[in-house]
C-alpha cells in the first residue's frame, strides 16, 4: 500500500494488538482494565504538554483544550485538532510504544470531517514516512467518501490493512469510543501455514466487536480481520506515536480526542467492553443510544421565489399563487402592516401555494413585505404593492381584444422580451403607463412607450429619479380607437428573469408629498407630488394623535383608482 494508492489516515480509539495472543492473570482481571494502560493521556492539564507518568507528549499545531463533550467526562478537558493547521499530538519513540507483539489502543473520538471528504486522514499511527519505506507498527486512518476505515501496517513490503466502515463507525460528528488491537498469531483456515506470522486485528466501537468489510492481503473470520504472513521483527521503528495524523507530516484529521490509552496487550471482548464503560460511566449504554437515535429531519423556512401577481387590489379580494420551497403545512400569508382575510385553496402543496386574500377598501397604499408562514418559520419579505387597479397578470391582448382599464398587470421581463397591452380610448382621453421593476428589485432598466395601434410613438418614458429608476408615459389621446403601452429593457438585455407591474390607465400616482414633514394634528393638508394631481388641489388627511415618527400611509380614495407613496 503506497501513499498515492492506499494512504491511510488514522481514525482509531482504542487497542492495536500486535504479535502473539497473551494471557491475563487473576489479579489483571480483578484489577481496573484502565490501570493496566502503560500510557493514560486524559488531557486533565490546565496548560503545556500532556503527560503520562514519565512521557511527555508534545501538542504540535496549538491544538485547544475544551470542555469535554465525551460521556462520563463531565468537568475533565479534551483537545481539539484543526487538520488545516496541522494540528497533532506527538508521543515520542520508547519502550512503551513500540510494541513488537501485541498492542491496543483506545480513545475517545469526534469526526469533523463529512462524509464526502475525499481526503485521507489519520486518527492514530506509528508509521515512518514514505524514504523510510513507511514501516509501520500499527496505524488507522481513514477516508470517508470512500467508506474505508482501515487499521493497517507495513512491514516494508507494502501496507497491508484490515478495513471497516467510516459510516458505521465514525460517521460525522458523533461522539464515540474506539478500541483497536494488534496481536501476533496464526491464522485459522484458509491461511495454509502453521506460523505465527500474521496478526490479528480488530476493533471494537463503544465496547463493542465491529466486524470489518474486508482485508487487503489477508482475510477475514467473523469480527477478526488477519493480516497474513507479517515480518513481524521488521513492523518495529524508531519513529514517534501521532494522533490525529498518519506522520508528523502527512493525513491530518479534524476532531476532538480524549483518553487516550495504549496498552502491552491485546485486549479481549470482556476487557473492552469494562474499558468503554470505565472511562464512560456506568449508563453509557443509554448514552450511546440517545447519541445514535437519528436526529430529526430539520424542515428548512418557506421560501418564495415568485408570485403569479405583484400587487393587489386594495377592497376587493384578490387571487394570488405562491411558487417556492416549504410553503407548508398550514401556510398563513402575512402582508407586514396590511391586514388582510385570507383562504388557502385546495391544491396548495409545499411548492405553490394557491390563496385568495381579501383586503379592507382603506388599506394602507404603496409596497410591502409579503412573507408566507409555516410552523418550521417564516419566509424571506417579497414585495407586493397595494393599490386600488384591478390586478391581472400580462395576457394576450389584440387589437380585437383590447384590456379594460384602468388595471395593473404583472410580469416576467428576460432579454429582448416586448410585452404590449393594448386597450381601447377616446379622444382627449389621459393615459399614463407606469412601471414598476426597480421598485419591486428588478435589474432591468425598464422602457415604457404609449403607441397608436400602427405603431407610432406617442410618448416613451425612461429611468426617472423620482420613481427610483422606474419609467412612466403620459398622454392625452389623439383621437377615437386603438392603442398600446410596450415595455422592454432599455437595451434588449433584461438579465434573468425580472419581475415588473405595469399600471395602465387613468389613474393617480404619488411620487412624494409636500411638505416632507408636518406636526400632529387633527387635520393635514398635503399637496401630492405625481402624475394626475390638479396642482391646485391639496389633499386633506384626518390624523389621529399622530406620534412622532409615526408612518402616514394614504388611504383608498373614491373615485381614485390608485393611490401610492414613494
Amino acid at each position: 500500500m503506497n501513499t498515492s494508492s492506499h494512504q491511510l489516515g488514522w481514525f482509531v480509539v482504542l487497542a492495536y494488538a500486535f504479535l502473539g495472543f497473551s494471557q491475563s492473570s487473576p489479579a489483571q482481571e480483578s484489577a481496573s482494565v484502565r490501570s493496566q494502560a502503560v500510557l493514560d493521556f486524559g488531557f486533565e492539564e490546565s496548560k503545556g504538554s500532556p503527560q503520562s507518568g514519565e512521557v511527555t507528549a508534545e501538542l504540535k499545531g496549538n491544538p485547544l483544550r475544551v470542555d469535554s463533550p465525551f460521556w462520563g467526562q463531565a468537568g475533565r478537558r479534551a483537545i481539539v485538532l484543526d487538520a488545516g493547521a496541522k494540528q497533532i499530538v506527538q508521543i515520542p519513540d520508547g519502550p512503551q510504544v513500540d510494541r513488537p507483539q501485541a498492542v491496543s489502543l483506545s480513545l475517545f473520538f469526534l469526526n469533523l470531517h463529512p462524509v464526502g471528504d475525499g481526503n485521507f486522514h489519520g486518527l492514530v499511527a506509528k508509521r515512518a514516512e514514505a524514504n523510510a519505506k513507511a514501516i509501520t507498527n500499527y496505524g488507522i486512518n481513514y477516508r470517508p467518501n470512500n467508506d474505508a476505515l482501515q487499521l493497517y501496517l507495513n512491514d516494508g513490503g507494502g501496507f497491508k490493512s484490515v478495513v471497516y466502515s467510516v459510516k458505521q463507525v465514525l460517521n460525522t460528528s458523533r461522539l464515540l469510543h474506539l478500541t483497536a488491537t494488534w496481536e501476533v498469531g496464526d491464522a485459522p483456515a484458509p491461511d495454509a501455514d502453521t506460523d505465527k506470522d500474521d496478526v490479528r486485528v480488530r476493533l471494537f466501537l463503544n465496547g463493542k466487536p465491529v466486524t470489518p468489510k474486508s482485508a487487503a492481503n489477508g482475510q477475514v473470520s467473523g469480527a477478526d480481520g488477519w493480516l497474513l504472513d507479517i515480518k513481524v521483527p521488521q513492523l518495529l521503528n524508531d519513529v514517534p506515536v501521532t494522533i490525529g495524523s498518519s506522520t508528523p507530516t502527512t493525513e491530518f484529521t479534524s476532531g476532538v480526542i480524549d483518553e487516550f490509552l495504549l496498552f502491552d496487550t491485546a485486549l479481549n471482548d470482556d476487557q473492552a467492553a469494562k474499558l468503554f464503560h470505565e472511562v464512560a460511566g456506568a449508563n453509557a449504554d443509554e448514552l450511546v443510544k440517545q447519541e445514535l437515535q437519528p436526529l430529526a429531519a430539520v424542515v428548512p423556512e418557506p421560501k418564495i421565489n415568485t408570485t403569479s401577481l405583484h400587487g393587489l387590489q386594495a377592497g376587493q379580494t384578490t387571487r394570488l399563487a405562491i411558487t417556492g420551497t416549504n410553503l407548508g403545512p398550514n401556510p398563513r400569508v402575512v402582508l407586514s402592516g396590511v391586514p388582510l382575510d385570507q383562504k388557502v385553496l385546495s391544491g396548495s402543496n409545499a411548492g405553490r401555494l394557491d390563496v385568495q386574500l381579501k383586503l379592507p377598501k382603506n388599506s394602507p397604499l404603496g409596497w410591502f413585505p409579503l412573507f408566507v408562514e409555516t410552523k418550521h418559520g417564516i419566509s424571506q419579505p417579497f414585495p407586493m404593492a397595494v393599490d386600488g387597479l384591478p390586478q391581472h397578470g400580462v395576457t394576450n391582448t389584440s387589437p380585437e381584444q383590447p384590456a379594460q382599464l384602468p388595471a395593473a398587470f404583472s410580469g416576467q421581463m428576460a432579454g429582448g422580451n416586448m410585452i404590449k397591452i393594448y386597450f381601447r380610448g377616446k379622444v382627449g382621453d389621459r393615459v399614463s403607463a407606469e412601471v414598476e421593476a426597480k421598485r419591486l428589485g428588478s435589474a432591468f432598466d425598464p422602457v415604457v412607450e404609449i403607441k397608436t395601434e400602427r405603431g407610432t410613438p406617442l410618448k416613451i418614458g425612461w429611468s426617472e429619479t423620482a420613481l427610483r429608476g422606474d419609467a412612466r408615459a403620459e398622454v392625452r389621446l389623439p383621437k377615437d380607437g386603438v392603442y398600446y403601452a410596450e415595455l422592454h429593457d432599455l437595451a434588449y438585455k433584461a438579465p434573468g428573469q425580472n419581475r415588473f407591474r405595469l399600471k395602465l390607465g387613468d389613474f393617480r400616482s404619488i411620487d412624494q408629498w409636500f411638505p416632507a414633514k408636518i406636526l400632529a394634528q387633527d387635520r393635514i393638508s398635503l399637496k401630492p407630488v405625481g402624475a394626475g394631481f390638479d396642482s391646485d388641489s391639496p389633499l386633506m388627511i384626518t390624523g389621529s394623535k399622530m406620534t412622532p415618527g409615526e408612518a402616514l400611509h394614504p388611504k383608498f380614495v373614491a373615485g381614485w383608482p390608485a393611490v401610492g407613496p414613494l
